[in-house]
């Protein structure tokens, strides 16, 4: 198991390789190429994102990506003018965060 970075280069990992992280800021997940399984801490569900998409990560949960083949990430730190630029994102970010509020804290996260 490795650490993935937000430092915004594309990292590459083989099929069944798993990428763990605890971020410091909220982060855009991008899959360039592949397939993988993400989870996060304090979050209900599970996501599969291949080629093409991305998704939001939050800051101080732990978050753990499977590839299910080759595949390539990328984790960029988001500013708020990244945000503004593209509304689905905040959208993205604002249920992401009622979901994680609405459960009880745990330590760590």
């Amino acid at each position: 198991m490795n650490h993935l970075s937000a430092d915004g280069r594309a990292v590459r990992f083989s099929a069944n390789a798993v990428r763990v992280a605890r971020l410091d800021e909220v982060c855009m997940l991008r899959v360039h190429s592949g397939r993988v399984w993400v989870t996060q801490e304090g979050l209900a569900e599970d996501f599969w994102l291949a080629a093409g998409d991305d998704m939001i990560a939050l800051p101080g949960c732990l978050i753990v990506l499977e590839a299910t083949r080759d595949s390539e990430v990328r984790m960029t730190p988001l500013s708020v003018a990244m945000l503004a630029r593209r509304p689905s994102w905040s959208v993205q970010l604002a249920g992401m965060c009622r979901q994680w509020w609405r459960k009880p804290q745990r330590a760590g996260c």
